[in-house]
């Protein structure tokens, strides 16, 4: 597989980049959750190891991040674009986060997902985790959230 040329162009469904989905998931939050820093709140906010009775649950029963974006941590991991290895060009500790449309996506090569699932301990359903598979593997606790491009 690779992505098409025109990506940016297209105002169709695609997985977000991990910047995407990190902007998304903090809501303007600089915390480590984006409901502030405690773990206690997590029951409230997050499906994990814990609370999930190990089965994914309907998207929407707990609570939202000030975007109106629910279950952004836990439940299942969600994929993004960007490859593990996927380096950004920075320059004295600026990156940016210009999408590489002509990366082949091959299936044995691991892809990022973020999030958490339902089977992680609360420690890591927090906005900093991250995970490497391929994209061949599948599972009850992977997942993804369509983003969309506008012009």
């Amino acid at each position: 597989m690779s992505i098409p040329a025109d990506v940016l162009q297209r105002t169709g469904y695609r997985l977000p980049t991990e910047a995407e989905w990190e902007f998304a998931r903090r809501a303007g939050a600089v915390t480590s959750r984006y409901y502030g820093h405690s773990i206690d709140l997590l029951d409230a906010h997050a499906r994990y190891q814990a609370d999930s009775k190990e089965h994914a649950w309907t998207c929407g029963s707990l609570f939202s991040n000030d975007m109106g974006l629910f279950d952004m941590l836990g439940n299942v991991f969600e994929w993004c674009q960007d490859s593990v290895n996927n380096t950004k060009p920075g320059k004295k500790g600026i990156y940016n986060d210009i999408i590489n449309i002509y990366e082949s996506i091959v299936e044995k090569n691991p892809r990022l997902l973020r999030g958490g699932s339902l089977l992680n301990p609360r420690a890591d359903v927090r906005s900093a985790y991250r995970l490497g598979i391929a994209p061949s593997l599948r599972g009850t606790s992977l997942g993804f959230r369509p983003s969309r491009t506008y012009h």
